[in-house]
Order: structure tokens, then sequence, then C-alpha cells
């Protein structure tokens, strides 16, 4: 099984953490065999859910087979790799109107919104080792972790709110895999379990930390510049067209 973790958010309904799953199977499943399963998966889910008291709908919960392969290919492409870096870019280049008529929206999403915008993009404020930011009705605070000093502050209003939005599920989400796969098979009993195993042998996220995949990846480009965190913060953070820039050959 391939899973990834998905969070949107709307000014209604406000957060919605989601799972997106692929099973994989040796074989289709009967029509009684496929709503079985789909009412197992259900009640686990919600199962784990109430150990933290929560709950789910069933609204909330569909599946669908395919036995197509021109279809799976689409359809996984589309659906696994929501979570990865191309998918990201395409929210940030999308139409950001949904925020106003009050639709859910993805992380991306509520960045580029924020980024984008004139009013908001140059809005920045200062978080080094040990800090933290934490909100109330009166704004955004910066505080000493360890003393609880508040070492900045302003007052939020407007569509600036939508920044505590970020910063909730950042925070949520810190340290979390997004992308999951399932254990490698012990035995090795049919075609699919060998075929997993020798995904899981050459897939990069799979028992990869961040760091191991960083270092993979490193000398396979050119390197432009080195830029130090003070000069980031000095010269870059507030003209974005300085780092594009740079990129432009």
């Amino acid at each position: 099984m391939v899973s990834t973790v998905e969070v949107t958010w709307n000014c209604k309904s406000g957060y919605h953490f989601h799972l997106h799953c692929l099973l994989l199977l040796q074989h289709p499943l009967g029509y009684s065999d496929y709503f079985v399963l789909g009412s197992r998966l259900y009640g686990r889910w919600k199962k784990s859910l109430k150990a933290d008291d929560f709950d789910c709908s069933l609204q909330g919960f569909s599946m669908l087979p395919l036995t197509s392969t021109n279809a799976m290919s689409d359809r996984i492409s589309r659906y696994v790799n929501k979570a990865d870096a191309r998918h990201a870019a395409a929210e940030m280049l999308n139409d950001q109107g949904k925020i106003g008529r009050g639709e859910s929206v993805g992380f991306f999403e509520l960045l580029a919104y924020l980024c984008l915008d004139e009013r908001l993009a140059r809005f920045w404020f200062p978080l080094r080792k040990g800090e933290e930011a934490s909100w109330d009705d009166s704004g955004l605070h910066v505080a000493n972790k360890a003393t609880g000093e508040i070492t900045w502050s302003s007052a939020m209003g407007g569509d600036q709110q939508y920044w505590r939005v970020l910063h909730s599920i950042e925070k949520v989400m810190k340290g979390r895999r997004v992308l999951n796969y399932s254990h490698r098979c012990r035995r090795e009993d049919s075609v699919l379990d060998s075929l997993w195993n020798r995904f899981l042998d050459h897939a990069h996220a799979a028992g990869s930390s961040d760091e191991d995949i960083t270092r993979d990846d490193m000398g396979k480009g050119k390197l432009v510049q080195v830029i130090s965190a003070e000069t980031w913060q000095s010269e870059f953070v507030n003209d974005p067209s300085r780092i594009i820039s740079l990129l432009k050959p």
C-alpha cells in the first residue's frame, strides 16, 4: 500500500486532514469482497480516530476499483503524486479565487495566495533558534520557548489571519512523513510480492530519511550560488525578484 496525507482548509468547516491510499492486490476482488474490504478499512480508520477523541463520517470515505492498465497509470499518477513537488507547484500557479468562495484549499494554494498578493507578500517575521510563533486574538507573537519572553509581536487583521492557518498546519505536520509505503514482504509468495520488494529497492522514499534523499541528490545539479542565512534575510526575503534573476540562464 502507498498512502499520502493531505490537509485542506476552508473558512466554513476549518481543517480537513485525510488520507489518499493506493492498495495493490494480486487479483481483482469480487463484488461482496470489495464492500467487505471497504467496511474493514473504514472501521479501522474510525477506531484509530476514536482513540484520540475524534470521529469520522462515511460521507468522507470512497473507494474506486481499477483494473484497466490505462486507467490505473493515469489515476495513480494524479492521485498519489498529490504530495509531490510538481503538484505543489501546480497549486501555487492555480487561480486563488477559491478562498473568496469559501472552498477548500491546500497548504500551497493558501501559501501562494499570501505570497502573491502585494498587500501580504512582504509580511515576514524573525524566528530564531529556540523561538516559536503563537497566536491569540490580538495577533501573532514570537516567544522564547525556554523563558516565555515575547521577542516580537504584530497585530494581524483581515487576510493576514490566514497565516495562522498555515502556522497551525505546519506545526502539526512537522516531522511527519507525507508519503508512506507498506513494509517489505517477508516471503515472496506471489509475483506481486516480488515486484513490491523490487519497487522498494529502487524507491527513494522507501525507508529513507529526508537527509538520506538530500545526500543522494547532492552533486546532480549545478551550483549557482551559495547564500548565507544572514544575506538571505537581509537581501532576498523581501525581494523575490532577486531570487528569480539568479536562476535565469
